[in-house]
């Protein structure tokens, strides 16, 4: 089985409570994908960039230039993962809805608004351009479920998807 959907699955059996209503069941017959694929469509000039499956880029600050991030984005599919990040959407079917749920979730990756809470301290908040970033994403993982849903008040053949991105986060402290 894939590392990124044993991840997932075992998350959801074992911490329920965090896992945000998600199925139970379906897992065996997920999508799966390649993130480092999917980033080329969001970011259509980031297709160069990538190099033995990660790639790095720097954050600056607005207002002031010497202040950034250094992030770096690996792909690991067999990394130990720390959390996720998951987006839904309930839709006829249309892939361009899966599409946005993909772009939202490595979307955050760009603009470093994902992290592991348990692995950041109160200096990490009020200091975040003295530390620079990595992350360690699995696969992209897409369970769909198809059949009658309840929108407005009315039944409708509909199909929800989960896209669900696990990811490995370190942080680092910049030396001076």
């Amino acid at each position: 089985m894939n590392k990124s959907v044993e991840y997932i699955k075992n998350r959801i059996i074992n911490d329920s409570e965090n896992v945000h209503h998600m199925p139970k069941d379906g897992w065996e017959n997920v999508n799966v994908t390649n993130p480092l694929n999917q980033f080329s469509y969001l970011v259509p000039k980031i297709k160069p960039l990538i190099k033995d499956n990660q790639f790095q880029f720097s954050i600056n600050h607005k207002e002031d230039e010497l202040k950034e991030i250094n992030v770096r984005i690996k792909y690991n599919p067999d990394a130990q993962f720390d959390y996720f990040t998951m987006e839904t959407s309930t839709h006829d079917g249309t892939f361009l809805f899966t599409s946005q749920c993909i772009g939202k979730v490595l979307d955050r990756l760009l603009t470093v608004s994902t992290y592991a809470k348990n692995k950041v301290n109160e200096d990490f908040y009020n200091n975040t351009f003295d530390y620079d970033i990595n992350y360690i994403i699995g696969d992209i993982v897409i369970h769909s479920d198809f059949g009658m849903k309840n929108i407005n008040g009315n039944d409708w053949h509909r199909q929800t998807d989960i896209v669900i991105l696990p990811i490995k986060f370190e942080c680092f402290k910049k030396e001076n």
